[in-house]
């Protein structure tokens, strides 16, 4: 864990064998929840810098790993078993065996009383939260593949994401099929509270309204001269009035408002498109270089250099005046955005760091790394 502020490293979270599969913080910002290749899992108490509990029903990867987003609960799947856990306790509160099953992703209804799983042969099953007793399902057939699966916001729909590159909304109630969006890149998606894009093969951007019952969707569209049907990101604006989209050497600018596309030549070519939460700034990485961009001067703020190979990720702070980016050159570095200068080099991993994200109040930050560890950082001390 380390103080943004001081650059000083407060605690490290050492205790996982093997490589971490997945990490999240709980809603309440009070744990850190990690899982690992070989199938164990570990809460944290990062303002402690302690292990509460290292939980081993698990005999295989974790694949999936979520929290109930109504109760204390989570949830953890494998080949082997899938388990339902009291976080606060550290208690298996249920356990299920995964083995005939073979579910791969499971995730929780928007409202927490139901949890929805998909195996391989693309069957998809609703489960009750407390029992994982199966309350009802279906396969998906004709479709492909899935290779992900959610809800919309409102929980009135499932989206599965199919390895042909296809979305299907299925009614959460019903499982009657409501509509899809065909030849979707599965690398080019975001999605707002109402509304999912995606970038398809002939390079136009397609806004879906979830939540309309018309099936209709509508195209704003501004050809890609390269036929990539490929963008390198995809990306709301803040005011979620425009759609960004970056494929090689130029950006799409959609707005939503207007339903009119703006074509922007670029240079370069760039990668990790993030804005601020004010909606001054965005930031991006162009040849292992990370650029501030004024978005109401639209003009480049500031050059950050300094990494010396692939950088991995880049996160602006909760209050927008620092950005932090993680490398395979093993460092994290903490950059001031007004005046582009490294308030801090972290090189305590000792393998490539693939991640770096802070936790909602700002007050600490996690990073992940091949070296099988994951540290939670104070942001003011700099000390894990």
């Amino acid at each position: 864990i380390w103080n943004i502020m001081t650059g000083k490293q407060t605690y490290l979270l050492n205790g996982h064998k093997q490589g971490i599969s997945h990490a999240m913080f709980s809603h309440d910002d009070t744990n850190i929840i990690s899982a690992s290749t070989d199938g164990e899992i570990r809460i944290w108490d990062y303002r402690r810098a302690i292990c509460l509990e290292s939980l081993h029903e698990h005999s295989d990867k974790i694949e999936s790993l979520a929290y109930n987003p109504k109760r204390e609960e989570f949830l953890s799947l494998s080949n082997d078993n899938i388990c339902i856990w009291n976080q606060r306790k550290q208690e298996l509160i249920c356990r299920a065996d995964n083995s005939q099953s073979h579910y791969i992703k499971a995730t929780y209804s928007p409202d927490g009383r139901n949890i929805m799983c998909v195996s391989y042969d693309n069957y998809i099953g609703l489960h009750d939260c407390n029992t994982f007793d199966l309350i009802s399902g279906f396969t998906a057939k004709g479709y492909g593949n899935i290779v992900d699966i959610t809800f919309s916001t409102d929980g009135r729909y499932i989206l599965s994401k199919h390895k042909n590159n296809r979305i299907v909304f299925w009614d959460s109630k019903s499982f009657k099929y409501v509509k899809s969006i065909r030849e979707c890149s599965t690398n080019n998606l975001c999605c707002s509270k109402n509304l999912l894009a995606c970038g398809l093969d002939n390079g136009s951007i397609s806004l879906l309204n979830i939540v309309d019952d018309t099936s209709e969707y509508s195209l704003v569209t501004d050809e890609n001269p390269y036929r990539l049907g490929y963008y390198d990101f995809m990306t709301f604006t803040p005011d979620m009035q425009n759609v960004i989209a970056g494929t090689w050497k130029q950006i799409h600018m959609c707005n939503l408002v207007t339903k009119t596309s703006k074509k922007i030549p670029l240079s370069l070519n760039i990668r990790n498109l993030v804005y601020s939460n004010d909606g001054r700034l965005s930031a991006f990485v162009s040849n292992e270089k990370i650029l501030v961009w004024n978005m109401q001067e639209r003009c480049v703020a500031n050059t950050m250099i300094g990494h010396t190979e692939y950088i991995t990720s880049i996160k602006f702070s909760p209050d927008s005046n620092n950005i932090i980016s993680s490398s395979w050159d093993r460092t994290v570095r903490i950059w001031n955005v007004n005046t582009g200068e490294c308030v801090k080099i972290l090189k305590a991993h000792k393998g490539p760091i693939y991640s770096a994200s802070y936790s909602n109040d700002g007050k600490y930050f996690i990073t992940s790394s091949d070296d099988n560890t994951l540290r939670i950082w104070n942001s003011k001390t700099y000390k894990t």
